[in-house]
């Protein structure tokens, strides 16, 4: 599949991401959200995160079930993956903050910034070298240098994906969607309000 990559998107500053930073700074904040815990799980990856050997949980619909905080239950107290460089990590984190928009566009994720990573007013690099990790799984080192190539010409350009992480990225992105969807839609009911189908 071929899709658009935002130059802007992809010049953003952001720290770079290593486990210093983590541990340090900012504890895994992106691991958390707003809308309590919504780390999505592929129906196609479930069997394998659910046969970690390192902590047992539990999915619901294609979301892992928060912690008695609800938090990540694979979070460390230094928020750091337990799963990070395991072949159990899930293909949304691993691939976070990158998100493809309704254009089929590579993006930020708008929430990135709102983290400290985003905000912090030092030793910040554009996000496509502070998360060339998440690139790098997603097109692969070559891919991964052609995206280096290009951010020199202030523009977008195109690039393949593959087919699979395509799904998955689009897959993902609408159990999210959907879930928010829901939610607005119970709070909706209960405080009264009608909403249209």
């Amino acid at each position: 599949m071929i899709v658009k990559i935002s130059n802007k998107s992809l010049l953003q500053k952001f720290a770079i991401c290593n486990v210093d930073y983590i541990k340090t700074v900012c504890n895994g904040s992106c691991c958390n959200s707003s809308n309590k815990l919504m780390v999505t799980v592929h129906d196609s990856e479930k069997d394998n995160i659910l046969n970690n050997p390192f902590i047992k949980i539990d999915i619901e619909g294609n979301f892992i079930k928060p912690n008695e905080k609800g938090l990540c239950p694979f979070k460390n107290e230094y928020g750091l993956c337990v799963l990070h460089n395991t072949i159990y990590k899930p293909f949304g984190c691993i691939v976070s903050p990158f998100t493809l928009n309704k254009n089929n566009t590579l993006i930020v994720r708008n929430r990135y910034r709102l983290l400290k990573c985003y905000r912090i007013n030092i030793n910040k690099t554009p996000v496509y070298i502070a998360h060339k990790f998440s690139l790098v799984k997603l097109f692969g080192e070559s891919g991964y240098d052609e995206i280096c190539n290009n951010m020199n010409f202030n523009r977008d350009f195109f690039i393949y994906l593959d087919n699979i992480k395509y799904s998955i990225l689009k897959d993902n992105d609408n159990f999210k969607k959907n879930m928010l969807l829901k939610k607005h839609k119970q709070r909706d009911f209960i405080n009264g309000k009608t909403t249209k189908e």
